[in-house]
């Protein structure tokens, strides 16, 4: 005795998968993102070869698994993206977002961007088996850029601060006190910056709001910094 079953509801499910993911992997090809596919039930990850090659590897290395993935991680990043994955997939975060870095094979670390979204068919139901589909996204340059920033801002703040010239940052339009150094606050007989945020620029110079000449003078004397 022999049965016959219709597997073509199966199969059309399977082509349409297939073709969805060729489109996903081909469209991030041409955004430069790294993508990854992870099993949670065989705890089996696929690294696409654009991922390996953000960290200086040839597509035939690493093992298609998480341990891949936790080798590569800074051990101080490690613990904070697998609690947001974790977040995410128990159903307390609404999405994976994490930043963290990586050893490339140079030896240097890199930034990494990575988000995922749990995969679902076409009526919003989970796949079987339960997969979480991602990309990550190189921010080095980014981050590089940020943290010369705020060494900027340091060095600026350092120098605004230990100025022995009254220093006053206005805002032009309108014309607004911002902010101003300790010499500043002195010399203008002002108790902290709190009451100084409060002022107005004429209110610094009470005996000349009648002459715009003179008070123009005095604003002159003093470094205003856009």
């Amino acid at each position: 005795q022999c049965s016959i079953r219709d597997i073509t509801e199966q199969k059309r499910i399977e082509l349409a998968l297939r073709c969805s993911e060729e489109r996903l992997s081909h469209a991030f090809q041409a955004a430069n993102d790294g993508l990854w596919d992870f099993n949670l039930e065989t705890q089996t990850v696929y690294y696409s070869p654009r991922w390996k090659e953000m960290l200086g590897y040839d597509p035939d290395e690493f093992t298609s698994d998480l341990d891949t993935w936790t080798m590569l991680v800074h051990p101080e990043d490690r613990e904070k993206a697998l609690a947001l994955l974790n977040g995410y997939l128990e159903g307390r975060l609404d999405t994976y977002r994490a930043e963290f870095r990586m050893h490339h094979k140079e030896g240097h670390w890199i930034y990494i961007l990575s988000r995922g979204i749990l995969a679902h068919d076409s009526q919003g139901r989970p796949l079987s088996p339960r997969r979480i589909i991602g990309t990550h996204l190189d921010i080095t340059e980014q981050k590089q850029a940020e943290n010369q920033l705020r060494e900027s801002e340091a060095r600026y703040r350092t120098l605004f601060e230990g100025s022995y010239d009254a220093m006053i940052i206005f805002r032009a339009n309108p014309l607004k006190l911002v902010t101003c150094n300790s010499a500043a606050l002195e010399m203008f007989g002002v108790p902290d910056l709190e009451t100084f945020a409060l002022l107005e620029p004429l209110d610094l110079f009470p005996e000349k709001q009648n002459d715009q000449a003179l008070l123009q003078d005095k604003l002159q004397q003093v470094t205003e910094l856009a």
